[in-house]
């Protein structure tokens, strides 16, 4: 049996013009789509405020829906690992700042010193200590101030060390913080060390 020329030439025309039908569709899907980012964004906004007036549970309500909307946003896990480790839910607050951690490419020095307050919580010393020199590693040349990074992270680390048992390192911890420009949080350090082993190091 012979194929007609132009039932060809007309199967092609209705390929092609599904083809087209189709592509016009997921441009129009990936249109309808780009706002729902900025749900997420707004969410996570909502979420801050809420954190500001210590509502934690509506803080985390809003970071649901952020998260909901916008999956990739690091920050918003990031928030929610903080407080749920104010919760003492520990075990959720480490899933979330590794979520943090993840989606950020591991370029967060903020969630790995959280993750290290918490991995430090539940008696997980060397995974604090890691997740501590990953802070420093990550943030020691990007901010300097009280308590923030990387002087507040070499203190944390400071009494990781002590609970550890690492006297020598925990004062070492106390040395570069006062090398590098804060004496007053250095010897804050030490005075904390003595109070956690009496007898002094």
């Amino acid at each position: 049996m012979l194929h007609s020329p132009n039932g060809s030439k007309n199967y092609k025309k209705i390929v092609f013009f599904v083809v087209v039908i189709l592509g016009f569709g997921c441009l129009r899907l990936s249109e309808a789509m780009t706002p729902v980012a900025h749900y997420g964004k707004a969410f996570y906004r909502l979420g801050q405020k809420y954190g500001l007036q210590d509502k934690k549970q509506k803080a985390l309500i809003a970071y649901e829906k952020a998260s909901y909307f916008d999956p990739g946003l690091a920050d918003v896990y990031y928030e929610q690992g903080k407080i749920y480790f104010e919760k003492r839910d520990y075990q959720r607050a480490i899933q979330l700042l590794q979520m943090a951690i993840s989606q950020y490419g591991g370029d967060l020095h903020g969630a790995y010193h959280q993750l290290g307050l918490t991995y430090r919580e539940i008696g997980a010393y060397t995974r604090a200590e890691k997740s501590f020199q990953k802070a420093i590693e990550l943030g020691q040349n990007r901010c300097y101030s009280h308590y923030g990074c990387p002087f507040g992270y070499w203190y944390e680390l400071g009494v990781t060390y002590q609970m550890m048992g690492e006297g020598e390192k925990a004062l070492y911890q106390a040395a570069l913080i006062s090398a590098r420009g804060d004496p007053s949080l250095a010897e804050e350090l030490r005075k904390k060390l003595k109070e956690m082993k009496p007898d002094g190091v």
